[in-house]
């Protein structure tokens, strides 16, 4: 190929960027050009090690190309990877974390550069991602969802700039985040168009579960004891379920306007990590947020076999949930239970239905479930609070 000549070819896309570089050269341009200069040096090698080709250096980022999309993906797991276990080790302000984005595309080569909608699409991919996260496309995450351990989220479909049609955009669950999955990540985009305290109400909601932990050790959580009926004897196996949003049985306040969808995603969590029991995502049931929402036609439309539905109520800062597991066909019930704690006090009493409504399932948990649906990031109440 002459160098006025172009080639067009399918490849797999990177774009990284660092996040807050620009504050921190401004803050301290000694430390970020050091950080800049650590980061270049452990990210090339990991390029090389995954087929990939460094097209161009941006400062504090890289575009580069990749011949698949697995490829690409591996290689951007384990740059997040090696960042985290270095981050660990260091003070907070030398951290480096890094956004990237990858999208599977056709591009124009021309001169050692890359050009087209394949590259336009990486980029304004990338931003969305958050931080020390990977963000990737449809066309990405068709290629790679079946061949990788991690897990996905579908953030929802982005109108990216002068791009014609909507990208659907996904994250990628890093193994180090799984018990940081929460609402807020599942509604990323539609939280960026909605007033602050709708904010405001989905960090309450992860507040309140950090507290638990804490109150377990004050001796503050006590559950009665569930009540199956014979059902749950000839129920067989369920093999899929929707967990629908609690109602609440008061009046809803700003600061806990989503406890319900948020208690409901809490179990999402819990329960998806069953490898043989479908659960249907919280972007699929967030639209049954409603108090007059008929159950077991939501069931119906999530074409499921059973549902988990529940009840809120709220005095000052006590809770008490009640928690029944139907069957679809016919509205049979396989378990109810009645929980009561502090509203710091949900981790708890989340693990406690998610075991009790495993064990109504009939499911036999392997140990490395028992403990992926038990894993927290900290057990430090007082400082995710803070967070």
């Amino acid at each position: 190929m002459t160098p006025n000549q172009s080639q067009r070819r399918l490849v797999a896309i990177m774009f990284t960027d660092m996040v807050g570089y620009s504050a921190l050269m401004q803050r301290d341009e000694a430390l970020g050009l050091n950080l800049v200069k650590e980061q270049r040096a452990l990210f090339r090698p990991l390029f090389v090690m995954n087929g990939g080709s460094e097209i161009k250096n941006t400062g504090d980022g890289f575009l580069v190309e990749f011949p698949s999309a697995l490829d690409a993906m591996r290689c951007a797991i384990g740059l997040q990877t090696a960042l985290h276990d270095r981050n660990i080790h260091v003070p907070a302000p030398s951290a480096i974390r890094v956004r990237i984005g990858i999208h599977l595309g056709d591009v124009d080569v021309q001169e050692g550069d890359v050009y087209g909608d394949g590259v336009n699409i990486a980029a304004r991919i990338e931003p969305l991602a958050e931080a020390s996260g990977i963000a990737v496309s449809q066309q990405v995450f068709d290629q790679v969802h079946n061949k990788i351990a991690e897990r996905f989220i579908r953030l929802g479909d982005a109108e990216l700039k002068n791009i014609s049609v909507a990208i659907a955009v996904y994250k990628v669950v890093l193994p180090w985040t799984v018990s940081q999955i929460a609402l807020i990540e599942r509604w990323k985009f539609s939280l960026r168009k909605k007033k602050i305290r709708m904010m405001l109400g989905t960090l309450a909601v992860i507040g309140m579960l950090a507290g638990a932990v804490l109150a377990w050790q004050q001796g503050v959580f006590r559950s009665v004891p569930p009540t199956p009926d014979n059902a749950a004897a000839e129920a067989g196996r369920v093999k899929s379920i929707a967990i629908l949003p609690f109602r609440r049985l008061d009046k809803k306040t700003p600061e806990d306007e989503y406890l319900g969808v948020g208690l409901a995603d809490a179990l999402i969590s819990h329960l998806s990590n069953i490898q043989q029991l479908i659960v249907r995502p919280t972007s699929a049931i967030q639209r049954y947020d409603k108090p007059d929402q008929d159950s077991l036609k939501a069931g119906k439309e999530q074409e499921v076999e059973a549902l988990i539905e529940g009840t809120i109520q709220k005095s000052g800062q006590r809770l008490r949930l009640s928690v029944r597991l139907l069957r679809v066909r016919d509205g049979a019930s396989l378990w109810s239970g009645k929980f009561d704690a502090d509203a710091t006090d949900l981790f708890r009493m989340e693990d406690s239905i998610a075991e009790q409504v495993t064990q109504a399932l009939l499911l036999k948990l392997t140990g490395e479930e028992r403990v992926r649906m038990s894993r927290r990031y900290t057990d430090n109440a007082q400082a995710y609070q803070l967070y």
